[in-house]
């Protein structure tokens, strides 16, 4: 049997995190349904100055923590699930997810964008070992290396400049003869002596020996091709994209009124389905910015809670849910490592997770569900590579978050960044539990 709510929000960035508050707020039985990690693209900004009230030295993980925890004290629940599919066509909209069904009253979709990748050779194959989306998450596996950001917009010129903290050199990777960024930001850039631009280049092939060592760039206005090898010495370079989004809305394709991929809105967030509406990156918009995100969820949220007074529907209970009770991963660092993991017996799974990682953060509590399940089979260890930067190198995990299982002392199956969703390590250590 379906969970009821009154209203069920997908997504829970800055703007799904709003509505939920604003659900909360108006004694609204709410829930926000993630399927990865709270904050969406926010999380990978290392510094935030243009949202209104931002503490000294603020980044998009410590404004998610501080608007997840007020939306959890006006009693919005949140689960980590996959939405599969929708159906608005009920007063009683149903949204689907891989472990549970759920329907409400009012859906509002928050689902945001993901990363827009380069689309060359060789990106696919070194994501995690080399080529990184997320500079607040892989940074410091890059300290004192060299390291190419692609990309000229605000975001890219604000990431290189937090790279130059970290890397011995940032190379600025871009597509014109000038910057997209703001005025301010360009004007720091310019002046950061750890950083310089390669100006109307694109990368068009990414290669490696199990980590990046080399890339082909293309002059884009004469066609002349440069190779690019990493320093000898160094054996490695990092790859950091910052080129755009593309609207995570596929789902709703038929669903809502769409427009070049983005669903169209009025001003008051509702779609043209009643009891449905959008908010935040996924909406038709001119302003993409943290600020219009939140704006957008609250004025979202308020629209829905009118609309479900107007049904004169009974409110739904909350759901309670179980919690259940986790063991123990085995913590293993580079004194335990090769006798704990590599000389081990059986097959063992390493969650290799660095402090500040958001996406790992999250991540985690399902790593530790699954070996609550599977403990008795297969050994469960987590390794914090900003302890053991080099032993991670060491084993080629350059992204985070990272999942291995290791047999005999060799790697045998490895999940990297996004792919390594709950459901993909689940079904990755079921694979190996049934193995003798």
């Amino acid at each position: 049997m379906a969970k009821q709510y009154d209203i069920v929000i997908i997504g829970a960035g800055p703007a799904g995190l709003a509505a939920g508050l604003y659900g909360g707020r108006a004694k609204m039985n709410t829930l926000i349904i993630e399927k990865e990690k709270d904050g969406g693209q926010i999380v990978i900004t290392s510094e935030i100055e243009n949202y209104p009230g931002s503490i000294e030295e603020e980044s998009g993980v410590t404004l998610i923590e501080r608007m997840a925890k007020q939306a959890d004290k006006f009693g919005c629940d949140k689960v980590y699930d996959t939405v599969e599919e929708v159906d608005f066509s009920g007063d009683l909209k149903v949204v689907k997810c891989k472990k549970e069904t759920y329907e409400a009253k009012a859906v509002i979709i928050a689902a945001g964008a993901s990363p827009r990748k380069i689309g060359c050779p060789g990106e696919a194959e070194f994501t995690g070992k080399g080529v990184s989306y997320c500079a607040t998450c892989d940074a410091a596996f890059f300290e004192d290396f060299e390291v190419y950001v692609v990309g000229g917009g605000d975001a890219a010129v604000e990431e290189a400049m937090y790279l130059t903290k970290f890397a011995r050199k940032v190379h600025q990777v871009v597509r014109r003869d000038v910057l997209r960024a703001a005025a301010s930001i360009q004007e720091k850039a310019f002046a950061n002596p750890k950083l310089d631009f390669m100006w109307n280049s694109s990368i068009v092939e990414i290669t490696g020996d199990g980590l990046v060592n080399h890339m082909v760039v293309k002059n884009n206005k004469t066609g002349e091709l440069t190779e690019i090898n990493a320093d000898e010495e160094d054996g490695m370079f990092g790859i950091f994209v910052f080129i755009g989004y593309d609207p995570a809305t596929k789902l709703f394709e038929g669903k809502v009124d769409m427009e070049k991929g983005y669903i169209k809105t009025d001003d008051q967030m509702r779609t043209n389905v009643p009891g449905v509406y959008a908010a935040g990156d996924c909406r038709v918009k001119e302003l993409r910015q943290v600020v219009t995100a939140a704006a957008d969820g609250a004025i979202a949220a308020w629209q829905a809670a009118r609309y479900i007074d107007d049904l004169n529907a009974p409110k739904a209970e909350p759901v309670q849910e179980v919690k259940k009770e986790k063991k123990e991963m085995l913590e293993v660092d580079k004194n335990t490592f090769e006798e704990e993991v590599l000389k081990a017996d059986g097959y063992v799974l390493v969650d290799y997770f660095g402090d500040g990682c958001v996406p790992c953060a999250a991540l985690m509590p399902h790593v530790h569900e699954i070996a609550d399940k599977y403990g008795d089979q297969m050994k469960f260890c987590s390794l914090n590579t900003t302890k053991a930067r080099r032993l991670a190198i060491g084993q080629k995990v350059l992204g985070l978050p990272t999942i291995t299982i290791y047999k005999d002392g060799a790697k045998v199956e490895e999940l990297v960044k996004e792919d390594a969703t709950a459901e993909a390590v689940l079904a990755m250590v079921e694979k190996y539990v049934t193995k003798k």
